[in-house]
């Protein structure tokens, strides 16, 4: 649903353009290691030699069979899609969405300062 808001029409192209970003790759990697116990570490150091080569395209069905990863799902078919865990949802979010991405961090930054004042008192 989110990739649909921004290209109704390729919303499969959205979340491959995500995945071209190193960045992504390098969270996507973070979040399995702290979450998949089966994640292939070695798979994803070889993926990310992989993916600097300009003709290599990643998609979500090849990240998770190259690398065992959990944090995203991919269906085929007629009630097929791709789905993630809410963190990756929302970093994919913001990648999209730049007033997403700045509310994101003032709730994140209001937050750690109501914090640190909390604990002056």
């Amino acid at each position: 649903d989110i990739a649909k808001r921004f290209d109704s029409e390729s919303p499969s192209y959205v979340i491959q353009s995500w995945l071209r970003s190193r960045n992504t790759i390098a969270f996507l990697g973070q979040w399995e290691r702290e979450n998949n116990p089966s994640f292939d570490e070695q798979a994803f150091q070889q993926l990310l030699v992989d993916v600097r080569s300009p003709s290599y395209t990643l998609t979500p069905v090849r990240w998770i069979e190259r690398v065992n990863a959990v944090g995203i799902i991919s269906r085929r078919g007629k009630n097929g899609g791709t789905t993630a865990h809410p963190f990756i949802a929302c970093d994919f979010a913001m990648w999209n969405d730049t007033e997403l991405r700045y509310g994101v961090l003032k709730y994140f930054t209001n937050s750690r300062m109501k914090t640190t004042d909390d604990s002056a008192i």
